[in-house]
């Protein structure tokens, strides 16, 4: 967002007084219990909160969703380094990871995978917002020094 918008953004999004909570689980909450009616927060659970029949539903801003990354990978000195491939191996590239992200609805973790209803898949989304690990190494602490001068936290 600060790279579409520029370092103004936390900043006049403060000025609308958007409410701050501690998790991001709180948006869809302050949503289905009408506290808001809009809110960023993670699509996954806007959508299984929304097959469960709650009032909520998922939009993806045309600027394209952030992507918010939960790497995986090996430890270097793992006792089992073959079993962690293996295991790597089948989250990335197995039929039920498809499966699993659709009962859950989590974004699927190949561009080719059909997500759950209200969930927009990697290979949907045009364009996503993903920063490069350099990106984030540089950055991220610029951003959270920003979002806290301009929310006073």
């Amino acid at each position: 967002m600060r790279k579409l918008y520029g370092d103004a953004f936390f900043k006049k999004l403060a000025a609308n007084k958007a409410h701050v909570s501690r998790s991001t689980i709180d948006a869809v909450t302050s949503v289905i219990s009408g506290e808001a009616s809009i809110s960023a927060g993670p699509m996954s659970l806007a959508a299984r909160s929304a097959a469960k029949g709650n009032p909520v539903t998922t939009l993806v801003p045309k600027e394209g969703p952030v992507l918010i990354l939960s790497p995986s990978g090996i430890l270097a000195n793992s006792r089992r380094p073959n079993a962690s491939k293996l295991f790597v191996e089948w989250m990335l590239g197995s039929e039920d990871t498809e499966r699993i992200s659709i009962e859950e609805f989590g974004v699927p973790l190949r561009a080719n995978a059909k997500p759950a209803p209200g969930v927009v898949g990697l290979g949907d989304a045009n364009p996503l917002l993903a920063p490069t690990a350099p990106q984030m190494v540089v950055q991220i602490p610029k951003v959270i020094e920003s979002w806290r001068e301009a929310f006073g936290v």
